[in-house]
């Protein structure tokens, strides 16, 4: 049975902890979000949406029509096995 594995004392000290760290955080959320970059952010978002809607979407959707499905397929394995090294530290830091 489970009990052996975890005796009362650690099953009740673990609940105690959680109880007690649970009681750490704050009372009341902040009121408001207090951004001093907020509307050089949004000139930039705006700038960033205008960009892609004139060139990047275009241009990729040019090289998706015209680039055989081999050659696009291999340039994706090649940006996800770039990717791999930061998916990998990721999981050992997540464990």
């Amino acid at each position: 049975m489970w009990t052996k594995s975890f005796p009362a004392g650690r099953i009740g000290g673990a609940l105690a902890l959680s109880l007690a760290l649970a009681s750490c955080g704050e009372t009341t959320a902040p009121a408001g979000i207090a951004d001093p970059a907020e509307a050089q952010n949004r000139d930039f978002h705006e700038f960033n949406v205008l960009l892609d809607r004139t060139f990047l979407r275009p241009v990729a959707k040019g090289v998706n029509a015209v680039a055989p499905a081999p050659l696009l397929e291999g340039v994706s394995n090649f940006a996800d096995n770039l990717d791999m090294p930061k998916a990998v530290v990721n999981d050992i830091l997540q464990l």
